[in-house]
C-alpha cells in the first residue's frame, strides 16, 4: 500500500504534536525526529506544509523548535568532505547497491556512537 505524501505531512503533524515526542520520552533521552520520505515531485507541497509547522509549532507554541535537515544533501556533503564520492559512484556501478550501502553505513559510522550525520547535526546547532 502506497501511502500519499499529504497523509505523511498529516501523520507528522500529528507526531509533533504529541507530548511524549516532544519530550523525546521512550527514546533513551536521544532527540526526536522523523524522516519524511516523500516523492520528488511532491516536493512543493512538502516545502509548503513544513514551512507551516516550523511556524505554528516553536519554543513560543510547544516548548521545542523544528529543525530541519536534508539527509540526502548532508550524506552528500559528509562524503565531499571525506573525499569519496567518486568513490561511491564507482562501488556502486561496480559491486551494487546492497555492498554500496554497508560500505555507506561504516564510513558514516551509523551504528556508531561518533555517527557522522548526529555529529553534523549537532555541530549545526551550535
Amino acid at each position: 500500500m502506497i501511502v500519499s505524501t499529504s497523509t505523511k505531512l498529516a501523520h507528522l503533524q500529528k507526531k509533533i504534536m504529541n507530548q511524549d515526542f516532544q519530550e523525546s520520552r521512550g527514546l533513551s533521552n536521544e532527540v526526536s525526529y522523523y524522516i519524511l520520505g516523500y516523492a520528488p515531485q511532491d516536493k512543493p507541497i512538502v516545502r509548503e506544509a513544513i514551512d507551516k509547522m516550523e511556524r505554528r509549532f516553536n519554543q513560543a507554541s510547544v516548548g521545542v523548535d523544528i529543525v530541519e535537515f536534508n539527509v540526502y544533501q548532508i550524506m552528500w556533503k559528509l562524503l565531499d568532505e571525506i573525499g569519496i564520492r567518486q568513490n561511491v559512484f564507482d562501488m556502486e556501478e561496480n559491486e551494487g547497491i546492497e555492498y554500496l550501502t554497508e560500505q555507506l553505513n561504516n564510513v558514516l559510522k551509523m551504528t556508531d556512537s561518533e555517527n557522522l550525520f548526529v555529529k553534523y547535526m549537532a555541530d549545526c546547532k551550535k
